[in-house]
């Protein structure tokens, strides 16, 4: 059963997971609504220090003791019901929300509220929307999934507008009640969460129904969400929101804005990627909603820097550019080789795979994927919230593609092996794309230390 939290009924919250990057957003906002935070996390992360410089009272493993000031405790999705925290609220009778359920209670607080949702692009897209409405001067208050390279994965603002990831894991979407929902695309992940696709379908259409929706119509399964209060936008097909004479440049791509059939203007964004072009057009119709101008919405994409993990430049090796990619879905993997591949530049890959059950479900759109990308590097499966499962491990989807007949693919287990096979390639390949959204980032990123 789904709560409603509110944000006046508690004064001290404490939170469980606090070093995730959407928890530790929350727990900033609720420091800077003067509530007392405390919070609790297996290891001290970015995110955790973050909270603690914030002011928040924060522990490395579980206190339970800490959880007897709480008049609420808030729960990450990949805490286990195990957790002696989480026991000890039960027995006290303390209320507990999971992060979704509070995010929820928050945005309904906000004037102007955006979801943005979507199996692929939701950082980016929230992070642009942010930055255009930094630009034409309104003070949002944000929830980003990820580091926006200006602000980070949280902004406070004041109680006009909110804009907010809305993750469809575990049907948490359902959660947040936005004025505008923002659907990007729907794919086949997180299907331990579906009963199959049509469900995940009828999820994204209750999520966004009652609100303005904002929908690709390039993505089959996402215009199936439209109502009589949608707008779309897209490339290929006719949309509200178009791009035409679409340009690769040198940092990233130009086109050509079209808003219901009228020529606007063009514009040049510098981040990597066709698919921002699909992003930017999702970012330009909530701002015309919103009432914001082209002029705004132009100055904003085009001086957009983009957010960590998504294409980033992480150091150089031998004359070998590192960049790393957030990507672990296959279509994401597929998208970010293919942006790799236009650039025309010798280059080798790391992939690690997230979550065993991912792995598992789409075992073969992975094989599909990863067969064809030159000199692959499988590093330990990123096991987040989830049990050990030998059919989901890394070791599964080294053996499956070896049988399918690729032989320049090697699996390490631990940093030392995997740095020792980085040295390697470096004086052979010009860059190296690091993909995964687990600790492949900062293991790497240790390499250049």
């Amino acid at each position: 059963m789904r709560k409603y939290f509110c944000m006046k009924n508690y004064n001290s919250l404490h939170v469980v997971g606090v070093g995730g990057v959407s928890m530790s957003g929350l727990a900033h906002y609720s420091i800077m609504e003067n509530k007392y935070v405390s919070g609790s996390d297996e290891t001290s992360g970015d995110y955790f220090k973050r909270v603690l410089d914030a002011g928040g009272k924060v522990y490395i493993g579980e206190r339970p003791s800490c959880v007897k000031k709480a008049d609420a405790v808030i729960v990450s999705s990949a805490i286990s019901s195990e957790n002696k925290e989480i026991k000890k609220c039960i027995k006290r009778g303390i209320p507990i929300f999971k992060r979704s359920e509070m995010l929820g209670g928050i945005i309904s607080e906000f004037e102007n509220s955006v979801a943005v949702s979507g199996s692929h692009g939701k950082t980016t897209t929230t992070a642009m929307i942010a930055s255009i409405m930094r630009e034409a001067c309104f003070s949002p208050t944000v929830f980003c999934g990820g580091d926006d390279l200006s602000f980070g994965n949280f902004l406070y603002g004041d109680k006009k507008y909110v804009v907010t990831e809305a993750c469809e894991y575990n049907k948490n979407l359902l959660d947040l009640k936005a004025k505008i929902s923002v659907v990007l695309n729907i794919d086949n992940d997180h299907l331990e969460s579906y009963r199959d696709m049509s469900d995940m379908i009828e999820t994204f259409k209750t999520f966004s129904k009652e609100s303005i929706t904002v929908y690709n119509a390039d993505d089959y399964n996402a215009s199936l969400v439209a109502n009589s209060s949608s707008v779309s936008y897209g490339i290929q097909k006719l949309a509200s929101y178009s791009a035409e004479n679409v340009k690769k440049t040198q940092d990233g791509y130009s086109f050509s804005l079209k808003v219901y059939g009228r020529k606007i203007g063009r514009i040049t964004l510098k981040v990597a990627g066709r698919h921002n072009v699909y992003n930017a057009l999702a970012a330009i119709a909530v701002s015309d909603i919103l009432g914001i101008s082209f002029s705004t919405v132009k100055r904003a994409l085009e001086s957009f820097k983009g957010v960590k993990r998504r294409n980033e430049f992480i150091g150089a090796v031998e004359g070998c550019k590192f960049f790393a990619d957030y990507a672990h879905h296959p279509r994401e993997i597929a998208l970010t080789v293919k942006t790799f591949l236009e650039d025309r530049e010798k280059f080798f890959t790391v992939f690690q795979p997230h979550t065993y059950s991912r792995t598992k479900l789409l075992m073969n759109d992975f094989i599909n994927v990863l067969k064809d990308v030159e000199d692959l590097i499988l590093f330990r499966t990123y096991a987040a919230r989830e049990k050990y499962d030998q059919e989901g491990d890394a070791a599964a989807l080294y053996k499956k593609l070896v049988d399918a007949g690729k032989n320049d693919v090697v699996l390490v287990s631990s940093s030392q092996n995997l740095f020792m096979e980085l040295n390697k390639r470096a004086k052979e390949y010009q860059k190296c794309l690091v993909l995964g959204a687990g600790d492949i980032y900062n293991t790497v990123s240790c390499f250049f230390a």
